[in-house]
């Protein structure tokens, strides 16, 4: 039975007086709010008036039937997700598939059972609720996305223009300790040596951080212009390698698959930086005592950079935000980690038109690979 937290508002259209008597008794009993009328037009007025929450339509009417007025209802936007019951003592197959084809949610044949016509309405009642919570829900969802989408617009702004600011002033820093570096040389004290070399790696770190905190803002914005011509990724993972340097020591360092010399039209530049980043990665998070192993593969379209490593791997919770700005997959590691080398990978590789992902199993290790087009279209 329908309670009286059901009550909804109700139009009921038939153009027999005694039918809407009927239905108003059993309506008003369960504490619906019952407009009846008495045809298609007055019906159509009422709903545009004030739309109800349910309409309960017979279909055989004088000028205007059950099926045009469900028609148009489902043709006026305020209007059409109201739910149609139709209530006919039409009971052939080809009028209630007719019925539904107008826009009905169902159909009752007369004569009714009390109980029935009831269990349907508090049903569709509770649907429409539900629908209508829902769409509330949806659009303030889609406000609060929007709302989010308006703060990192604006963060982005105001990180961009801040970083923008601070590289002059860094270089400055830079440039004067690489002169007092010269200027000293091995006459400072040992302490002050060390010092000076220390304040040096310091700043080139963080000039490099805001150089590619620039460069993801212009690859995020796609006006990072890309220096296509042909390059061979033998040497530019050699050169890669040659730029970590002594990072690489106390480690097994491997390369495969570049015997063929493998040419690709890429940005040489940005795709080294590119395997700076992912073996620089593996070198942090891999002990000393294990493995890296840089491995190149193509098929007629694509070719595919692989690079393993024995570190400790990533839960896979982790994975799909790895790539993410100053997102980090390890927050309680002790390896120091910006947040913004995988995301500059994602960016510089996305670029190319290319793929770039992860896999990995904790415990095992982890192997971060890209797939760039043979042909950059």
């Amino acid at each position: 039975m329908v309670e009286s937290k059901d009550t909804g508002d109700i139009l009921v259209v038939d153009d027999r007086p005694a039918n809407l008597k009927v239905l108003m008794a059993l309506l008003t009993e369960r504490n619906y709010i019952v407009r009846p009328v008495t045809s298609g037009a007055l019906a159509l007025r009422a709903a545009k008036g004030r739309p109800p929450d349910l309409v309960l339509l017979d279909i055989n009417m004088p000028e205007m039937n059950g099926y045009e007025v469900c028609r148009r209802l489902k043709e006026t936007p305020e209007l059409k997700d109201i739910p149609v019951l139709f209530v006919s003592a039409l009971a052939e197959p080809l009028d209630k598939v007719e019925a539904f084809s107008a826009g009905g949610v169902d159909y009752i044949t007369k004569p009714f059972e009390t109980e029935e016509v009831q269990a349907r309405i508090a049903t569709h009642l509770r649907l429409r609720r539900c629908q209508l919570q829902l769409e509330e829900q949806n659009r303030t969802l889609q406000q609060s996305n929007e709302r989010l989408r308006e703060l990192e617009v604006l963060r982005d702004n105001l990180t961009n223009m801040i970083v923008h600011d601070m590289r002059s002033p860094i270089t400055v820093i830079l440039g004067c300790l690489q002169f007092l570096n010269d200027d000293l040389g091995v006459t400072a004290p040992p302490d002050s040596q060390e010092d000076i070399q220390r304040a040096l790696a310091s700043t080139r770190r963080l000039l490099h951080m805001i150089d590619t905190l620039l460069d993801i803002s212009r690859l995020e914005a796609r006006s990072l212009p890309l220096n296509l011509k042909p390059c061979r990724l033998r040497d530019t993972i050699s050169g890669a390698i040659e730029d970590l340097g002594a990072l690489t020591r106390g480690r097994t360092l491997d390369v495969s698959g570049t015997d063929d010399a493998i040419e690709i039209t890429c940005d040489g530049e940005l795709i080294r930086r590119v395997l700076d980043n992912l073996i620089h990665n593996a070198l942090k998070f891999t002990p000393e005592e294990g493995s890296i192993h840089v491995a190149v593969s193509r098929t007629h379209e694509a070719v595919r950079v692989e690079v393993h490593d024995t570190g400790p791997g990533i839960p896979p919770e982790y994975r799909i935000k790895i790539f993410d700005k100053f997102w980090q997959a390890t927050p309680k590691s002790k390896a120091h980690s910006s947040g913004l080398g995988l995301a500059f990978c994602r960016l510089a590789v996305e670029a190319h038109n290319g793929r770039i992902g992860v896999d990995s199993e904790v415990g095992q290790g982890s192997t971060f690979w890209f797939e760039l087009p043979m042909a950059i279209s």
